[in-house]
């Protein structure tokens, strides 16, 4: 079976305790929630769904 989850690399610009406001090179950083994604600060790893990715314009 096939997963659906994505690696992408982002810089975090701002977080709230419910989101991420993630750089991934596009015009604009993108809010994220915590709950819908996985992000490694130490690493710069976005890990989330690619139906959520494409939603937010991410690939």
């Amino acid at each position: 079976m096939r997963s659906d989850l994505i690696d992408l690399e982002a810089r975090l610009v701002h977080q709230t305790p419910g989101a991420w406001l993630l750089d991934t090179g596009e015009a604009e950083p993108t809010w994220l929630p915590k709950s819908a994604c996985e992000f490694d600060e130490d690493t710069g790893t976005l890990t989330l769904r690619r139906g959520l990715a494409e939603e937010k314009g991410l690939v």
